[in-house]
């Protein structure tokens, strides 16, 4: 299930708007720029969810409380960050603040990083990341179609395995899937490659089918042509790769996936993470941190009874850079000022909440990042009950690798989307419930003058 929320801090959004107000919107080459940020930062608001049951929130019965915290999360794709986030990102010397002290405004950065940078690192990638077929997490129809990818490093983590069909057009319902798949998320110019064709822009859509022997028979050919004709009317190239092209390693994706793109990949892949790790903190723990924040809201939105406890146990699996404290954090900051305006029929309490904290030490920055969760091993993890498990990474996408540590039944997987999904009810909506009444904030004089309370 896809979801859409994420944060960015002042200072990373300031690059950002000063490289969009040097294009001109009258310039195609440069309408294709500003389209490339944008798809980016929207396919880094993008996630997957998986719940351990099935999640089917009654939205005509929503909780007001949690309906308003959820649109304030969701606001913007992505939005500006919490204060607390930003006050410890200063803390700890990856930001600074304005010295206007009248306003909330970090706009420093005391980590060097430009445009091209953030530019880049948005394409999300876990470097070093060693895929084998026994933790590769897609659900492969055979073994000709690892053959097919086995020896390309990085592209098992970009290359999307048994999408449904539907999702690409809906005339093919069923339950049928692709192969592989791969969906730019914004326009580039791609290079001819026959003589008669010319160089395009274009939002790359690529179905990689691996046919064996039995794709040779008639009834498979009629069937394959259907399925290659209507992908194309949502602008998706099928290529086939045969037996003989796979064995001899012939398919050149970096052409077909567009050679920009995949050398971005290629050199986010070769990151040596310790050399990287405050630009990686300073873009994605932010988007991390409204990953958890939203999720939260979804199981609390199903799961009122929680709202009954004094205290609730939540476990936050950290697989890359540390975000649970700082969202759990911030998310009761929200309840409390929320809760704080408003009539006491109204108000919406959270429960105390213990957190723990189980985390890849190589990716942790800072400890501050932490705040003063409860830091534990697995040990501790197979010992104790939680209320609420959370297992998250921001650079691995969903479905490409499985984890041999810290697994429950219970645990919701948190990972990011193979692409943004803007169909209708996938989209980021606004969550409509029963108006909160609030208490008010002045009172009216003799004079028509106002005093706060």
């Amino acid at each position: 299930m896809q979801f859409k929320a994420g944060y960015i801090v002042d200072s990373i959004a300031a690059e950002i708007d000063k490289f969009k107000a040097h294009l001109d919107k009258d310039r195609p080459v440069d309408r294709i720029k500003l389209d490339q940020i944008n798809g980016l930062l929207q396919l880094a608001s993008s996630f997957e969810v998986g719940f351990p049951h099935e999640h089917n929130p009654d939205f005509r019965n929503l909780n007001p409380v949690l309906a308003t915290l959820n649109n304030i999360i969701t606001r913007g794709l992505p939005t500006r960050a919490p204060v607390l986030l930003e006050a410890v990102f200063s803390e700890i010397g990856l930001t600074g603040r304005s010295e206007d002290t009248s306003e909330f405004n970090f706009p420093i950065s005391k980590t060097p990083i430009g445009y091209e940078t953030i530019f880049e690192l948005l394409h999300i990638i876990e470097p070093q990341l060693d895929i084998t077929r026994a933790n590769y997490g897609g659900n492969l129809g055979s073994n000709l179609e690892w053959d097919s990818i086995k020896k390309h490093l990085f592209l098992k983590q970009i290359l999307e395995s048994q999408r449904d069909f539907s999702t690409i057009n809906a005339k093919l319902k069923g339950g049928r899937t692709v192969d592989f798949c791969f969906m730019s998320p914004y326009l580039y110019w791609r290079e001819p490659t026959k003589p008669e064709e010319k160089g395009r822009y274009e939002k790359v859509g690529r179905i990689f089918e691996v046919d064996g022997p039995h794709h040779l028979l008639t009834e498979y050919k009629y069937y394959d042509k259907y399925r290659d004709a209507i992908a194309k009317e949502e602008n998706f190239e099928t290529i086939r790769c045969t037996v003989d092209a796979i064995r001899e390693d012939t398919t050149d994706f970096e052409t077909l996936i567009g050679k920009n793109i995949y050398k971005l990949f290629r050199e986010n892949f070769g990151k040596n993470i310790s050399e990287h790790l405050r630009l990686y903190s300073l873009l994605f723990i932010p988007f991390a941190v409204a990953r958890i924040q939203k999720t939260l809201l979804e199981f609390l939105l199903v799961h009122p009874e929680l709202f009954g406890k004094e205290k609730l146990e939540i476990a936050i699996i950290e697989r890359d850079l540390p975000c649970g404290a700082i969202a759990v954090e911030s998310l009761q900051a929200l309840f409390f000022n929320l809760n704080a305006l408003l009539n006491d029929a109204d108000k919406l309490p959270l429960p105390e909440i213990s957190l723990t904290v189980f985390e890849t030490s190589k990716w942790v920055f800072d400890l501050k990042l932490h705040r003063e969760a409860r830091v534990q091993d697995e040990q501790f993890f197979n010992q104790h009950t939680f209320d609420i498990i959370l297992d998250h990474s921001i650079l691995r996408r969903s479905n490409v690798y499985k984890e041999t540590d810290f697994q429950h039944d219970s645990s919701i997987k948190i990972r990011s989307a193979h692409y943004a999904d803007t169909t209708f009810g996938i989209s980021r909506r606004v969550y409509c419930a029963d108006l909160l009444r609030y208490e008010a904030l002045v009172e009216r004089k003799g004079d028509g003058s106002y005093s706060s309370i």
